[in-house]
């Protein structure tokens, strides 16, 4: 078990997981789970989806003029998964100028499942842009997200903002999608598609 600070405790031991390194760019996609520590020698894209494990990706800008994309997105929780937890981080260290940063995370989480999902920029003498967002949709009072967004900007050379949300299907959306049709089964898998997708 790990405490990450502000009581988020998950039930991962870093210690069973060996790092993965490499140097890399281009379009990365990452299906096991684990810990990860990416050299950026170009603009990359890193995507996963969101799993009842442990992922936890950390990239380094190792070049000037480069983006580093790093996206996961995914649905966790059901009645024959009692438990799941999601533990993600998402961290982008930038050291050279001229980077663009974007992290984008996206999850349902149902029955009671857990996500805990942190992500972190970080700027040592670098410039560029960064952004991160995180939008999460519980479908359960079980259910929990437990998130950590930071910034860790050293100097003014580098622009960033994060935002972050939490929500539940709200009734609005629930009532129009029955007014035009929608049987009340399918309604909750339209609304969690449209989310996942847009």
């Amino acid at each position: 078990m790990t405490n990450y600070g502000l009581k988020v405790n998950t039930k991962y031991n870093l210690k069973d997981y060996e790092e993965k390194v490499m140097t890399t760019a281009g379009d990365v996609v990452l299906f096991e789970s684990g810990i990860y520590k990416i050299y950026c020698d170009g603009d990359i894209f890193i995507k996963h989806n969101l799993t009842s494990d442990l992922m936890h990706i950390k990239c380094i800008s190792v070049r000037e003029d480069i983006k580093i994309n790093i996206e996961c997105v995914g649905k966790i929780g059901n009645e024959a998964n009692e438990g799941e937890v999601c533990d993600i981080y998402h961290e982008v260290l930038v050291k050279n100028k001229n980077i663009e940063v974007n992290i984008k995370a996206k999850g349902v989480v149902e029955g009671n499942a857990k996500i805990i999902y942190r992500s972190n920029i970080k700027s040592e003498g670098g410039s560029g842009t960064g952004k991160q967002k995180a939008e999460f949709l519980k479908l359960s009072e079980d259910s929990e997200v437990d998130a950590e967004p930071a910034l860790s900007i050293l100097g003014d050379d580098f622009k960033c903002s994060h935002s972050f949300s939490v929500t539940k299907i709200s009734e609005e959306k629930a009532n129009y999608l029955a007014l035009h049709g929608f049987e009340k089964e399918d309604i909750e898998k339209e609304i969690v598609e449209s989310f996942l997708n847009s």
